[in-house]
């Protein structure tokens, strides 16, 4: 299948989390549940950060169109006013597409906070505006003149105060419905990313268990911790985040279990 666009495509995702020479201030535009921003905003976030987490051109097919969605997540974006995840998404639409893309949907952000927008400046075609359900599980961004095919998106930006990601579905819309895979906020205690916090999770907790005042160090944790210290040498089962894995955290995890 040719994607005369995906090169392009990757070039922006690499240059949307490049850290940017100059400082910019950080702007805001939140989207609560039931909300809508209009016109869309375009902002030149994200700005610096690490990659955690990235699908790189995930397929799309539907009946009328087919094309990719890349979906990337960023811990330590300077500009996110909210300072969890940011989630960043880029459609393209294959030039052998019957149809243009109208709308992508992204799902699972209920119970979290967000910031919406598009990065700019920046190429490809920005959303004339972004909603929110009701709930605030689906954000919506809407293209009115749509995305022809060998076209893309703008990089679509949805700053979060999540701690965590999960893997989820993103769908476009014209039509007919393509969903591709992606990814969305999940609560701190799901550490398989598996949008659940199970048996599998409460294994991880018990392999980074050190015991109160036990300190664990970040380049030697427990033998089978598979856990990730994040930027404050800090991993996801100390959730009081001081040093160590004890009672304490488990009460934390527990509620979530």
């Amino acid at each position: 299948m040719k994607t005369k666009s995906l090169p392009q495509c990757a070039t922006r995702m690499v240059l949307a989390v490049t850290v940017l020479a100059a400082p910019a201030a950080v702007l805001a535009e939140f989207l609560p549940p039931g909300g809508t921003l209009y016109p869309s905003p375009g902002e030149p976030d994200p700005i610096d950060g690490t990659v955690v987490a990235s699908t790189v051109a995930a397929p799309l097919v539907a009946e009328t169109f087919t094309g990719s969605v890349t979906t990337t997540v960023i811990a330590g974006d300077t500009s996110n006013p909210l300072g969890g995840l940011t989630f960043a998404y880029l459609v393209a639409n294959n030039p052998s597409s019957a149809n243009m893309i109208n709308t992508l949907a992204v799902i699972d952000f209920a119970g979290f906070l967000a910031d919406a927008s598009y990065q700019s400046p920046g190429g490809g075609t920005p959303p004339a505006y972004i909603s929110r359900s009701s709930t605030g599980d689906a954000v919506f961004f809407e293209f009115l003149t749509g995305i022809g095919p060998g076209s893309s998106t703008a990089l679509l930006v949805l700053q979060t105060n999540a701690s965590n990601y999960r893997s989820t579905v993103a769908s476009a819309i014209d039509g007919s419905i393509g969903e591709a895979a992606s990814f969305a906020p999940a609560v701190a205690a799901d550490f398989d990313h598996s949008g659940s916090v199970d048996a599998e999770d409460l294994d991880v907790f018990a392999a980074c268990a050190t015991g109160p005042g036990v300190p664990y160090s970040p380049a030697h944790l427990p033998p089978d911790c598979s856990l990730t210290p994040d930027a404050q040498d800090k991993i996801a089962a100390d959730f009081d985040k001081d040093g160590d894995v004890d009672q304490s955290d488990f009460g934390l995890f527990q509620q979530h279990l």
